[in-house]
């Protein structure tokens, strides 16, 4: 029996911050879900009942699939998932594709008719309003965000700012936009990622640092759109690299080991600049300058990587093709330099299959992804959205942006994505 001093000891041990031992009747993802609703350190806490739920409601999902405290995904590759059965032809459940082409086993959700120039213009207006979107809230945890902006969280950009404004993520989208159109104007330019890398130079000028200019004045006709000399929390490696790197970084020759996610919130250009070589407008060519794009300031694969799969995602997007879904899109091979280990490929595999998994709540499967710190992450949590609300790109950006991570650049990515997939007129409508 528990005597009164036992009960005096256990409340001393507790004051003095000693942890709780493992519960004896939960082993694993659940016990670790009650030590961290009991923690003695507040800020270890889980910070909301909505926090905890979410992360019971993966455990009711996936149970011990969660290993070391983190949140497991299933292996798309792995035979032994689901009893050996094909990951994406599950019994009893709605299966993905299984050869994602023809969409077996989900209901086609054909995208509107629109024109490639529709397509165009929505993949970097939607850029544009994800990022609007999230930029208020990118450094909010959840229970901030819904106190100020209420339990959905922010969902208009009249909430958003009067004007609402974009962030680094679209001013770098457009100079390298105007840079691949510099370029295919004029007959002496060096080719396109040297324009690139200038056009980045002449960024920088607008963040208030011009010694990385060209002493005869800017290239870029964007440069003279005042309103886009406006420091808003650029990344730190796009900065360092721009400023310190004579030529930019190379995959050959990095320039550091970044693999942060401002790489791929800039990609989406490379997969509309499909006559850059008349000669060799494929898929394959939006794929290496989107990666040669990514190494001039970020040196980690993963990166480059990740700007190359949403250059093809987009290149594919804006094709006049008969898709049945979105997922149509995204069987993407990348080369393996750019991912070694096939990580981008599984990420983006398991946030297509959560997209389809009724069970999960769009935060628990964001949370399953990552934060979008890192580009792969941030590619994976803006498929998810895209994919899930592939035909409401209102319900997609504001999926995309409300939660604790990179909010506006992974809007900005999922507005590039559903953008060109549904043109310009479905996000003026949103």
């Amino acid at each position: 029996p528990v005597t009164g001093q036992d009960q005096e000891n256990a409340f001393a041990r507790r004051m003095k911050g000693e942890p709780f031992p493992v519960p004896t009747r939960a082993g694993g993802p659940l016990a670790r879900i009650i030590l961290r609703a009991c923690e003695y350190d507040r800020n270890k806490r889980y910070q909301s009942p909505e926090e905890m739920r979410w992360d019971l409601e993966f455990f009711l999902a996936w149970g011990e699939k969660q290993e070391n405290g983190q949140q497991q995904l299933p292996d798309p590759d792995d035979p032994e998932t689901n009893g050996g059965k094909n990951w994406f032809e599950r019994e009893g459940d709605d299966p993905m594709p299984g050869t994602w082409g023809d969409g077996k086993g989900l209901p086609a959700i054909p995208r509107p008719k629109t024109s490639v120039q529709s397509r165009f213009t929505g993949c970097l207006l939607g850029g544009a309003v994800g990022d609007a979107l999230g930029y208020p809230v990118e450094f909010q945890n959840e229970a901030a965000m819904f106190d100020q902006y209420g339990p959905s969280g922010i969902q208009t950009l009249e909430q958003a700012g009067k004007p609402a404004v974009i962030s680094d993520d679209t001013q770098m989208t457009l100079f390298a936009a105007n840079a691949i159109v510099y370029y295919k104007n004029h007959v002496h330019a060096g080719g396109v990622i040297p324009e690139v890398w200038l056009a980045y130079r002449e960024w920088l000028g607008t963040q208030g640092n011009v010694s990385r200019m060209e002493q005869d004045g800017p290239k870029m006709w964007i440069y003279s759109d005042s309103r886009l000399h406006a420091c808003r929390a650029p990344g730190n490696t796009c900065l360092s690299a721009i400023r310190n790197s004579p030529h930019g970084g190379t995959m050959e020759e990095p320039v550091n080991n970044s693999k942060g996610c401002g790489t791929v919130m800039r990609a989406a250009p490379y997969g509309l600049a499909i006559d850059c070589d008349p000669q060799n407008p494929t898929e394959s060519l939006c794929v290496k300058l989107a990666c040669e794009d990514a190494a001039l300031t970020h040196g980690h694969p993963l990166a480059w990587g990740s700007s190359g799969w949403l250059a093809a995602c987009v290149f594919r997007a804006v094709q006049d093709r008969q898709y049945e879904r979105l997922e149509d899109c995204m069987k993407i091979s990348l080369p393996r330099e750019v991912d070694p280990e096939g990580k981008i490929d599984k990420l983006t595999k398991q946030a297509i299959w959560l997209a389809n998994e009724d069970s999960l709540s769009d935060l628990a499967a964001i949370h399953a992804l990552g934060e979008g710190w890192v580009a792969e992450e941030a590619l994976a949590i803006a498929v998810f959205c895209a994919v899930r609300y592939q035909d409401d790109f209102a319900a997609a950006i504001r999926a995309a942006v409300n939660h604790k991570g990179d909010s506006d650049s992974t809007g900005a990515i999922c507005g590039n994505i559903l953008g060109a997939w549904l043109g310009k007129e479905a996000v003026e409508q949103a």
